[in-house]
């Protein structure tokens, strides 16, 4: 037996459908509130209205009311709990004319305080804490583990770490450690993390550590050069001996530079098949070899040992003068350059200039100057020049010169930025002198990035480079370019700078100045950094629209600006590359 047959007896019709409305308006109640415990309270108060009528249970099963007559018990729920052990009662039994009070609608209760209407935004608006003490390290060829302490969030708390390789996210994580997979052997790796919290934002990276895969790179020519073939000698004065040989092979990374040995020393190296040994002492006997060395550093066997002999001091006349004015500097931590005033010449005139380091001939040249490379940081060297006129006839040596390599530096060069009415990434900005109108300067990004330490100096050259698809074209404008490429030229480089599309074959760019002849149809542009003919390593270091070092590029890399499109393709990227 139920509660409404009971009060439908007892009260009539009005009574149920008050009861009703009550435990409706209870069940309102109880979706309204959050809180549990609350609307428990409520159905309670709703029970007790309903029991002011039903008397104390006696026994279990069954009530006497006032007038001693059995009245069902009621449980919690408002049902009456029949007998188990005793016939079910069908008789109907007058309770008395007491009313039975139904509870009115309550109403609803003041939320706890913190409690979050569902459908609100995120109330967290701090980003969490760094994560801190992350490090990087190897584990196998192909495997880096990444360990770091926990970030902090008291609003909405951490809900994963975020991993970043060379820039680029690679994963996620609940944990406080993950394994970075399917790596190629012998490769440096950049990591950094951040941390996300309940409501997406996403912390500050962490400070980027460096790991090396273990194992060799497949792409790492370790293998040297052949021996360079056929070396003979092509001629002979009293002071000097002319060599010459066929080309060295190396199928992977090229031959770089021969080595020239005079009885088993170095005394020169050159990048072509031939070599001048000069200061000599006329008819005395010399053992020649000579050695390739490819892209890699790695020397391979020398040839054969030749002999030559040089002639007697036959030729009449009086040798130029040393060369007055000697004086040197340095260049970088591993170049000097040494310069000189002409050499008097009574007979013919002077046709080159022997340079020698700590007493050994270390290069030759007609001009007035000569950069010697390959040097050691921190270190004094002596250096002496001597002419040599058309005749063969070589003068005596100039005063000698110490010059002392300073020591190699370890963070990037200041910038003196040409923009100075340029304004920060995220301006418009509008660069004096231009034709172009505003642009809006983006995030440049670069991926992969290319970290280490500074090369050798020849002096900041800057330039900076704009793309633009709404052209849809691009330009590229040079500051100090030309000093660069005269500086180089003179010490046999030639280097030059390329912008490719991602889907368009390399384009060579003359002089990277009022450039405007291909269009960029994709997304990407990669910028790259190289010397035509694989002689000494240029670094390229790139700096963002503020002065400060984003990307260091060595000569066989490269870098992409992702264009990110705004109102159709209305953006410029613009970064600012140093080549030292």
């Amino acid at each position: 037996m139920n509660v409404v047959p009971y009060l439908h007896h007892r009260h009539g019709h009005w009574a149920v459908f008050a009861l009703i409305l009550g435990l409706c308006s209870c069940g309102t109640q109880k979706e309204a509130v959050p809180d549990s415990t609350d609307t428990g309270q409520q159905e309670d108060v709703v029970l007790e209205d309903i029991q002011d009528d039903v008397p104390t249970t006696a026994d279990e099963g069954s009530s006497t009311d006032s007038d001693g007559e059995d009245v069902p018990a009621v449980d919690d729920e408002g049902t009456v709990v029949e007998d188990a052990g005793s016939e079910p009662d069908t008789n109907e039994t007058d309770l008395g004319e007491e009313d039975v009070t139904v509870s009115p609608d309550l109403p609803s209760p003041e939320p706890d305080e913190g409690t979050t209407d569902p459908g609100s935004p995120p109330t967290d608006m701090t980003p969490p804490s760094v994560p801190a003490n992350f490090e990087a390290y190897a584990i196998n060829e192909n495997k880096i583990q990444l360990n770091w302490d926990s970030s902090s969030d008291e609003e909405t708390g951490i809900s994963n770490y975020i991993i970043y390789r060379n820039g680029v996210n690679v994963g996620t994580t609940l944990y406080l450690s993950y394994q970075d997979t399917n790596l190629i052997p012998g490769t440096t790796y950049a990591y950094r993390v951040s941390a996300l919290n309940g409501d997406g934002l996403e912390s500050a990276k962490s400070a980027e550590v460096l790991a090396t895969t273990e194992g060799q790179n497949p792409s790492v020519d370790t293998t040297p050069p052949s021996a360079p073939l056929n070396l003979t000698v092509e001629s002979t004065t009293p002071s000097s001996v002319s060599l010459a040989w066929l080309q060295a092979t190396d199928l992977e990374s090229g031959v770089d530079t021969y080595y020239v040995y005079r009885d088993g020393n170095k005394v020169g190296e050159t990048t072509g098949l031939s070599y001048m040994d000069a200061g000599l002492t006329p008819e005395t006997t010399y053992g020649y070899t000579v050695s390739a060395v490819n892209g890699e550093g790695l020397e391979g066997p020398a040839t054969a040992e030749i002999q030559a002999y040089t002639e007697e001091m036959t030729v009449e006349g009086v040798p130029p003068g040393a060369p007055p004015d000697v004086a040197g500097q340095p260049i970088s931590p591993t170049k000097a350059q040494v310069t000189w005033s002409s050499a008097e010449c009574i007979d013919g005139y002077v046709s080159l200039y022997y340079i020698y380091r700590d007493g050994v001939l270390v290069g030759q040249t007609p001009n007035l100057s000569f950069t010697n490379a390959g040097l050691e940081p921190e270190t004094s060297y002596v250096y002496e020049v001597s002419a040599v006129s058309s005749l063969g006839l070589e003068g005596p040596r100039s005063e000698a010169v110490t010059i002392q390599t300073p020591a190699q530096e370890t963070t990037p060069p200041e910038v003196n930025l040409p923009l100075d009415d340029c304004a920060e990434i995220g301006s418009t900005v509008h660069c004096p002198g231009e034709m172009w109108p505003n642009w809006t300067l983006e995030e440049v990004t670069s991926s992969p990035s290319f970290y280490g330490g500074l090369d050798d100096y020849l002096g900041t050259v800057t330039f900076v480079v704009f793309f633009s698809t709404t052209c849809p074209f691009c330009k590229v404008q040079s500051q100090g370019l030309q000093a660069m490429q005269d500086e180089l030229a003179a010490e046999g480089h030639d280097v030059d700078f390329i912008i490719v599309n991602q889907f368009t074959s390399p384009q060579e760019l003359s002089n990277l100045t009022n450039v405007c002849d291909f269009p960029i149809y994709q997304d990407t542009v990669t910028v790259r950094a190289y010397e035509k003919h694989g002689g000494e390593q240029y670094d390229m270091y790139i700096y963002d629209s503020t002065g400060h070092l984003f990307v260091y590029l060595d000569a066989s890399s490269s870098f992409n600006m992702t264009l990110s499109s705004t109102i159709g393709y209305n953006n410029v990227k613009t970064a600012i590359l140093s080549a030292d």
